[in-house]
Parts: structure tokens; sequence; C-alpha cells
């Protein structure tokens, strides 16, 4: 068993009004935020300063206390309106903003500005609200959830992603959805448990409702490490409720009064189990932790017999007379690990309860009379001082006991609703107490004294055992270096040398001491700021500051660089100037001195003109330079810059300094800020900024830098932010931006950048914002964009990127801005972008979509997507979306459409859409009662050529007319038809046949039944046309060779004619009959050459008959077949003998000379 470590500190407000405090959280940053009510005009700072607040006349309101890590009041402030309200619960997230819930009722102003109030009104009753503040305590966002009856909010948490949890109670009907949208649960009886979730910016996500016809409650959240959700609370006894809030069912039936229960549910709101207590008492699940494993534990009150273990081998408790207090572990599926109780003569309030970075669990809560707080087989007894005290217990991870205090002073009142654990592991107690308070858990005594009402107290706890020094106060105040001061307090060492004591954190030598006094001399070196002293480990600080007055101790060189700086920058028309030049120089404005170096110098906003001077490089020792935001201030930055090697922080942002960066500054390697931005700087990024091993974030953007960015720049691991937007830097953007192993965040807009976006980006995977426009980049967008699932803004706006989106950018569903307007993209934006349920800014204007999908988010703020090539059907799903501007569109394509007079004209067209509306024009007027998407006219005629365009409207997407690109119509006139002649030939006596119908064309429809010869062949050949097209020539019988004409006739069905002319080219030849038998029979009595009488080219000839050895024997002129012809004689007359003998036929007209052999029989 360990003893209750030391009280680090102790503070408590002031004032005649009623304080109660509510609840208390630790920042990262080691910032202590409380909660909690109060009434009439209070100082809620706990120092010698004082911070009046006063509520609303009458009422209650709700507030807010900061305090640093030591406990000095940081700032607070107060919310609320003419009725009760109250903050119940509070947290922060990562980068300190807070968040807070509760009830309010009537009309509250949530905004502790008075220029801008935010008031919300509750719908009936009394409304649940969450708000959101930053570390300054402005207002982000505050919403309300609830309605017409009593809607109450008990707890808040944030998961890992920043969205914002609640649970509390509602009845009848209430609206969850806090936007402008409506997500409305009716309680089941009188009161139900709810549970919320909302994003970071309070935007809706789910909401589910468990409950009876009975009351329920849900008392306390929490989130575990898979982002699932925790809930405790309580229903009734004997009733049986369904603890599964979506559409399936999980039901339970309770036993005795009221049953405590927790409930888990996945990310998405969905049921995962439930453990409900039941016995022969009551039990209620007043609070709830979750350990870093997901082991959940739950601790309330209860009393008779309870199981513990409900879904096992069970686990019965019983409690005490006065009722007990539960505490119970279980494993992330909900099975039991072990449970306990505390109990004793007297009643245990409970308060909260936190698990440590250990897992340890510490609870806090009120007690009477005597209490056992071992919930094991040991005892470990408290007993109350008269009243109510606090309690304040300690478990291990396992249940077992550890240690216990308890706060509190004989018969007054005390109560504590808080406890918080930091990454340190010490422990924060809050509530709220009457008279005087031991505000000490250990043996130690440290009290507080309340006015007139209740006070709100905050306690820090360490983790070390004994008591901490306490200075109560110091004499004298101030005083230079040298000044003997005599510190007054507690619980300090009667050795000098073991008290260690630090004048803002430097070391002083302790000459005397006793337990409550300590004589120390103000060392060379410090500063004005709080007395701290450390005994054992443990330390006590001042409340107030102690004064270091004149007595410098600076370096002559560092001096003189400070005046030269003074000197060069016009430091007589400063802003504010104070003590420069006249006393210690950690006095003058803007210096900060540490160990008798100039450490700090900081003057922002302070009017400075002039230039940087050289002699700056002789602050050596110098480890923050802040110049921020002075306009008149030019020049360069000087090369001495580089001698700063201690420096850490280096911001010279928004002033107008020129020239280029000087190379010397990759000295610079323990510098983590490097900020120059909004400056007229010029040249090149030097390749020494590699050497900045240690930057962390990066600003040059808003200058007037050129050439390319270096390749050291990507070399530098610990880079967390890079941003060079508004320069002129050209090049390309390297694939080493893949291999940079922190970076979450690059702005390269405004450049003048080329080249393709490398593909390896898509390796560093702990970037959340990318912005890479305008610029001039060009190709398409690498499918590796979608490996970068912690991304929440991406923008390439005006770029000159082609082709589609990459599908793979559905993979990015922690994205809310998405900027990809003003490029050349091309095709269908990927179904699954608009699966994307972050979504609240989405530009794709400008580009060639043809169609996006439907957005299933409802946090638009910006939805911009005109310029495109989208129509109705794309739009109307995506109507009611936040910013959503469509209007303009891009023309959608037209075309040309060619018909004659007489036929139909049809102008086809279609683009979808349920509710669209047409009008069609022609050249520019539009068309009476053409009001469909085709365009059609019956029969057209000549003056229905022209330009047709259609403008499409829509009832649902309003404000909108979608236009096409010309459709140009020719309507051509009808005319006959053409025939097409082509030469046709043939032999004499031999037939043509040929198909006219592919020969004819026509503008209307060829009527074949008009086929006809007008004019038959000259040579009386016989021709015909068959129904089919054919044409037929017979020239059988016909003795003719040569050119023959006819005159075919064509119609269309308009009656439209057409006459051709055809040409026959008839080839004729004679033909030798080669048997001769001159015997008066008839037959063969001449040798017959047929046709060479009738051909104009073969009438005139001459033919020879030779014998067998060559010698002529007949020959004539002008062979006819009739007078002129051999019948078996020769020339001489004689008649010659039977034979084989040779014939030759010449023509006078040169045609080819026939020879062959012809038999003579006599």
């Amino acid at each position: 068993m360990a003893q209750v470590p030391n009280l680090e500190w102790a503070k408590n407000t002031a004032g005649p009004a009623y304080k109660e405090s509510n609840g208390i959280t630790i920042d990262p940053f080691g910032n202590v935020y409380i909660i909690g009510t109060f009434e009439g005009t209070a100082d809620f700072d706990p120092g010698p300063g004082l911070f009046l607040l006063t509520s609303v006349v009458n009422s209650r309101d709700f507030f807010i206390l900061k305090l640093d890590p030591n406990g000095h009041f940081v700032w607070a402030e107060s919310f609320g309106g003419p009725d009760s309200d109250e903050g119940k619960a509070i947290t922060t997230d990562a980068a300190g903003n807070v968040y807070v819930a509760g009830a309010f009722r009537g009309s509250a102003n949530f905004d502790p500005d008075p220029s801008e109030p935010l008031l919300l009104n509750s719908f009936g009753n009394r409304d649940a609200f969450v708000a959101k503040y930053d570390d300054d305590g402005n207002l982000i966002w505050a919403k309300q959830l609830g309605g017409a009856e009593a809607d109450y909010a008990n707890d808040i948490k944030l998961d890992g992603l920043g969205n914002v949890l609640t649970t509390g109670y509602f009845g009848l009907l209430a609206d969850f959805d806090p936007g402008t949208s409506v997500f409305p649960m009716t309680a089941v009886g009188f009161s139900d448990v709810f549970i919320s979730k909302l994003n970071t910016n309070g935007d809706f996500i789910w909401a589910k409702s468990v409950g009876s016809p009975f009351y329920e409650y849900g008392y306390n959240i929490a989130v575990d490490p898979g982002e699932n959700v925790l809930i405790s609370g309580s229903f009734p006894g004997s009733v049986t409720i369904d603890f599964d809030p979506g559409p399936g069912n999980f039901m339970v039936t309770g036993s005795g009064s009221d049953n405590a229960f927790v409930l888990k549910l996945n990310p998405a709101g969905n049921f995962d189990w439930v453990v409900a207590y039941d016995g022969t008492g009551y039990s209620i699940g007043e609070q709830l932790a979750v350990d870093n494993t997901g082991n959940v534990i739950v601790s309330g009150p209860f009393d008779g017999t309870v199981d513990f273990d409900p879904l096992g081998s069970g686990f019965p408790l019983t409690a005490g007379p006065m009722g007990s207090l539960f505490i119970t572990k279980l494993t992330p599926t909900g099975s039991f690990i072990w449970a306990g109780s505390m109990e004793g003569s007297g009643i245990v309030y409970y308060g909260d309860i936190t698990v440590d970075v250990s897992n340890a669990i510490i609870l806090a809560g009120n007690f009477e009379n005597t209490v056992d707080f071992d919930p094991g087989p040991g005892t470990f007894n408290l007993t109350a001082n008269g009243g109510a005290d606090i309690f304040l217990v300690k478990l291990t991870d396992t249940g077992t006991f550890d240690w216990a205090g308890q706060l509190g002073a004989g018969g007054n009142l005390e109560f504590s609703y808080g406890v918080a654990s930091d990454a340190s592991g010490n422990s924060y107690v809050t509530g709220s107490f009457v008279g005087l308070l031991d505000a000490d858990p250990s043996a130690c005594v440290f009290n507080l004294a309340a006015i007139d009402d209740f006070d709100v107290f905050a306690i820090k706890v360490g983790t070390l055992p004994g008591c901490s020094p306490v200075i109560t106060d110091f004499l004298p105040v101030s005083g230079p270096v040298g000044t003997v001061v005599v510190i007054n307090g507690l619980n300090f060492s009667t050795t000098p040398a073991d008290n260690i004591v630090e004048f803002n954190g430097t070391p002083a030598v302790v000459t005397a001491s006793t337990t409550t006094s300590i004589t120390t001399t103000v060392p060379p070196g410090a500063t004005t700021g709080p007395i701290s002293v450390t005994v054992s480990g443990l330390t006590g600080i001042s409340s107030t500051d102690f004064t270091v007055t004149v007595g410098s101790c600076v370096p002559a060189t560092e001096r003189n660089a400070l005046i030269t700086l003074y000197s060069a920058t016009d430091g007589s028309n400063w802003t504010d100037n104070t003590n420069w030049l006249s006393a210690d120089e950690d006095t003058w404005f803007g210096v900060s001195v540490s160990g008798c170096h100039v450490t700090g110098i900081f003057l922002n906003n302070n009017g400075l003109s002039g230039s940087l001077p050289a002699a700056l490089g002789d602050l050596t020792e110098l480890e923050s330079l802040q110049i921020i935001n002075n306009p008149a201030l030019t020049g360069s930055i000087p090369a001495t810059i580089g001698n700063l090697t201690k420096l850490q922080t280096l911001l010279l942002h928004s002033n107008a300094l020129s020239g280029s960066i000087p190379t010397s500054i990759g000295n610079l390697t323990l510098v983590t800020d490097l900020e120059l931005q909004s400056n007229s700087l010029t040249g090149s990024i030097p390749a020494t900024i590699g050497n900045m091993l240690s930057l962390t974030y990066l600003r040059l953007d808003d200058n007037q830098l050129s050439g390319s960015i270096p390749n050291t720049l990507y070399t530098i691991a610990s880079l967390r932010s890079i941003d060079l937007g508004q320069n002129q830097l050209t090049g390309s953007l390297s694939p080493l931006i893949g291999s940079m192993p922190n970076l979450q965040s690059v702005f390269l807009g405004g450049n003048q950048l080329t080249g393709s976006i490398p593909s390896e980006i898509g390796n560093a995977t702990t970037l959340n914002l990318v912005s890479l426009g305008p610029n001039q980049f060009t190709g398409t967008l690498p499918a590796s964009i979608g490996n970068l699932n912690n991304l929440t803004s991406f923008s390439v706006f005006n770029n000159q990127l082609t082709g589609t989106v990459p599908a793979t950018l559905a993979n990015l569903t922690n994205l809310t801005v998405l900027g990809l307007s003003v490029n050349q993209f091309t095709g269908d934006v990927p179904a699954g972008i608009g699966l994307l349920p972050n979504l609240t800014d989405v530009s794709l204007r400008d580009n060639d979509f043809t169609s996006i999908p439907f957005f299933v988010s409802n946090s638009f703020t910006d939805l911009r997507v005109y310029g495109n090539k989208l129509h109705f059907g794309h739009l109307e799903p995506n109507m009611g979306k936040g910013g959503f501007v469509y209007a303009p569109q891009d023309n959608l394509p037209g075309g040309t459409v060619n018909t004659t007079v007489g036929q139909p004209l049809t102008i086809p067209f279609s683009t979808p859409g349920a509710n669209n509306q047409y009008q069609w024009y022609k050249n520019g007027t539009p068309v009476a009662g053409a009001t469909s998407a085709t365009f059609t006219i019956a029969s057209a005629t000549l003056a229905d050529a022209g330009s047709y365009h259609v403008e499409i409207t829509n009832t649902v997407v309003t404000g909108l007319t979608l236009l096409t690109d010309p459709f140009i119509v020719t309507v051509s006139p009808v005319s006959p038809p053409v025939i097409t002649p082509v030469p046709l030939s043939t032999q004499v006596e031999g037939l043509v046949t040929i198909n006219l119908v592919p020969l004819i064309t026509t503008s209307s429809t060829l009527d074949l039944s008009s086929l006809q010869i007008m004019i038959p062949p000259a040579s009386g050949a016989s021709a015909s046309i068959d129904g089919n097209g054919i044409l037929t020539i017979d020239y059988a019988g016909i003795n003719f060779s040569g050119t023959d004409l006819l005159t075919i006739r064509a119609c269309d069905i308009l009656g439209n004619c057409t006459d051709q002319q055809f040409t026959v080219e008839v080839a004729g030849d004679i033909i030798p009959y080669n048997a001769v038998s001159p015997n008066g029979d008839g037959k063969n009595e001449f040798f017959y050459i047929r046709y060479i009488e009738l051909f104009p080219d073969t009438q005139q000839n001459r033919v020879f008959i030779y014998n067998r050895w060559g010698d002529e024997v007949f020959s004539i002129t002008n062979y006819d077949n009739d007078t002129r012809v051999f019948k078996g004689i020769s020339n001489s007359g004689k008649e010659l003998t039977t034979g084989t003998y040779f014939y030759k036929i010449e023509f006078i007209s040169g045609r080819a000379t026939k020879t062959g052999y012809l038999t003579l029989k006599k």
C-alpha cells in the first residue's frame, strides 16, 4: 500500500456568489479546464489578481475556467441567459480547443464576445447544448439538441478523429441534428437515453436512443482506442428494454428498483453489446472510463445484493447498510474481469473516475462517517471530519487498493464531481466547499477558505510521497541581482542545501533555512517571474512574481547589437520602446534575457522601419527572433543571421524585406520554425536549407522567389508543413516528396511549376493537406493519391491536368475539401467520391466533366460544379446541398441533319432529368410548340432549313438553362432520278442483261414500275425491263454489229422522271465455214464466209485459196457469198481435186487478215 502523493498546488475562486464545479479536464499542454455553474458575482482568479464574472440577474449561468499547469489563472468566461443554465462536462482536443456540454432553458448566449452574441433559444423546457471554444475561450460553434420536454447532456468525449460524442436523456420528441436538417427521435417513455455524434465542426453524424415506457438516464460516455462508444447509465427495475438502437433488438429485463448498465456501440452507432446489473436493490452506472487497452471501468452507488457478472458465472456483491460504491472492470467485449465495493457506516456519494497513463484507476467523490475504501479483502478506513468530506482513491489496473486520501475540515460541506489525470500521472480534483477546506489529501495540511458561499476549488496531486513546499509570501517582492530575499511558507528543509530555489528558472544559493523560511539571494541572470522551492523532488511555486530590477550582466557586444537594431529600425518611433537604452536589457520591451544573455527578441506589430542590421549576428545566444508585421521594415536579411546557431525560432514574416535568402541560413540547424512569408524576397531558395535538419514548419509563401525547389529540401525528415505558395517558382515537383516521413501539409499554389504530379506523392501517407494550385502541372492525376488516408484537404485547382479523375480518391474517407477546378479533366467524376462522408467543400468547376455522382454528405458549405458539361440528371439529386453552384454549364453537343423536301425532319436529342422542360429555336427564334426533347417535322420544306438549338430548363434545378451547340439542318429540293449510264457490249447475235436499279439515284423513292424503254434499240434488237429493274437486249437473228442506241426512263414515287440513253457496242466478225462439196445437192455448194457481205469493213476484200504446196489456185475480190464465191474451180477454170486447201482473207479497211484451211470434196 502506497502513501498518498504530494499536493502540488491547490486553488479556489472567491466572492459571495454561489459556485459549483461539475467537471475538469487537462489539455495536452498541461493546462487545466474546469466547468461549473454560478449565481451572482465571483472572482475567478485564484491568485492575487481579480477577475470578476457576474451571472444574469436571478439566474444561474455556467462558466469555464482555465488555469496553467502551475494553477495560475489564464482566463474565465461565463455563458447563459435569464433562466437556469448548467455546464455539466468538459473535454479538450489535441490543439487545445475546449468542448463543453450541459443544458439551458429559454434564451442563452454562448459567445463571450459581447459584440457578437450567439443566442440559442430552447424549444420548450430545457435543451441540451454542445459548444466548442478555442484555447483562448473564443467561440467556434455552439449547437442545441432537444425538443419541447426536458433534454439534458450529462457528458462529452472526443474520438480519435475529433468527432464529438455526448450522452444524456430526453423526453417526447427531440431533434438531434443541430444543422439545417432534422433528425427527430421520439422517447419511448418519460425520458430516454440519447447518444449523439457530431463532427469537429458541430455537424450531425448520427444520433441514437434507448428507452422504455419509464425513465432511463445516460450519465457518462467514453471512447475506446477503436473509436467505439461506451455509455453508462440506469434503467428501472422489472422493465424490459431494447438496448439495440438500430433496427434489431436486444431485450434486457431488470430487477430491483434501478439497474446500472454499460452499452457499447461501434463507431457508426450500431449495437455491439450491453451489460446490465440487476439485484435486490438498486445500482446506478454514474461513471465510466476506458483504459488504454480498451477495458471498461464502471462505477456508481448500489444497495442490496447486485450481480456484477450477469453474463458469466456470477459475482454478487452486497452493499453496506447505508449503501455502497461499486467499481467493476470489463474486457473490450464486455466480459467480467473484477469487481469490488467501498462501504462503511456512512453514505458514499460518487463523483468521478479517470484512468491514468499506467491504466491505474483514480476515483473522487464524497463520503460521510467512516468508509472502507479498499474494495478488496483488506481494510483502509477514512473518517469524515464532521460533515461530508471528499475522498481521492487510487486502485491498480487489477483493482488492488493503492492509496486513499481525503479533503475536508471539521463540520463543513465539501463536494467533488470531477477528477482528471495528465500525461505525467498527476491527478487533479475539482469540487465545491464552504468554510475551510484542507485541500491536501495526504497527511500534510493546506487550507483553503471560502467566502460567504460555496467556492470552487481545484487541486493537483503529484506522484511522489511527502509534503510539497508551500510558499505563502516573500520579501522584498522586487530587487536587482544580489538582493537578499526571505521566502516564507511550509515544509521547507532545515538543511539549506536541500532547498533548491529558482528565480523564474534561474538557480539561487540558499544561505539559511527553517521549516517555514528560506534566506537566499537573487542570482545573476534571474528574470522577473515566480519563485520555486523544491525539497526532495517536491516543488512549490509562488503565486506572484518576483520582479528583477536594474543590474545588467548582458555582454557589451550583445547590448551594442540591440542598440544597433534600435537605431537601424528607427526605435524612437516604435509603437512600444519601453525602457530601451535606459534600463536593464531584460526590461526592454520585446527582449528576453536568460543567464546574462539575450535569448529572445519579440518586436511584432511594433512599427519598425529601416532595415535589419548585420549586428544581429552578434546575438549568438539568441534562441527566438520574432520581428513580425512591420510594414515599413525593408532591406535584406543579413547574412550574419547564420551566426545565430542556437536559434530555434526565426519569424520575420509580414514585413517588406527584399533581396535573397542568405545561404548562411543553412547554419541554423536547431531552428524548428522558419517563417519568412509575406515579404518581397527574390532569388532562389538556397540549397543550404537542407542543412536545417530540425526544421518542422517552413513558410516562404507570398514572396517573389524564383527557380526550382531544391532537392535538399526533401531530405529534411522532420518537416511537417511546407508553404511555398504565391511565388514565381518553376521546375517540377520532385518524386522525393514521397520520402518525407512526417510531412503533414504542403502548399505550392500560386507558382509556375510544370510537369506531372509524381505518383510517389502517394507514399507520403502522413499528409493531411495538399494544395498544388494554381500552377502549370500537366498530365493525369496519379492514382496513388488514394493512398493518403489521412488527407482532409486536397486541391489542384487552376492547372492543366487532363484525363479522368482516378477512382482511388474514393479511399480518402477523411477528406473534407476537394478542389479540382479549372483544369481539363474529362469523363465522369467517380461515384465513390460521392460516398465520402465528411466532404464540406468540393469545387469541380470549369472542367469537361460529363457527370457527377450524388454526394451523400450533408455538411456542404461549398459545392461548385459549374463550367462543365453536366445535365440536369446529375444535378437534381444534389439539390439542397449547402453552397451548391451549378450554373452555367458548357453547351451540349449539336450536329448536322440532312433531309429532302417532303421527307420527315427529325433532330434527335435527349438529356437525362426527371423535371426537364424544352424549347427549340430556329435561327435564334423560338419554334412554337417545339417543347419536346426531339424536334420533328412530318414533311420538310425548303423553308425548314437553318440553324436549330434547344434550351433546356428544369423545375427543380432552377436558375440554369442548358443550351446545345447548333444543329445545322439542310433540306434538299426534290430532283428527278439520275440514271448513270454504263457502257454495254455483246457479240453479234449476243444477249445483254443489266440491273438498272443500282444505276439510279433519287432524293425520293424510286418507282420500279416506272422503268420503261422510251426508244428501242436502233438495230431492231428486242429489249425489255422486268419488274425487278432488269434490262434485257436480245440480238439473236439480227445481223448487226457496231454501236446500238436505246433510251430508258425512270421515275420516283412523286412522278419526277428522267430519260437516259444507253449505248450498246455489238462486236461483229466473219465466220468462214471450212467445208465445200459442190455436188449439186444444195449443201455447201461454195465456200461460205458468213457476214462478209454485211459489215462495212469486210465488204471490200480479197480471198485467196492455196493448195497444200502453197500454190495459189483461186483468188477474187469483194467476195459476197452470192455471185463472187469459190465453188472448187480454179482461176484457170479447172475443177480442183478433193483435198485440203488453205484460205487467206484480206480486208481493204485494214481489218486483220484471217487464215485457215478448208476441205474440198467432190
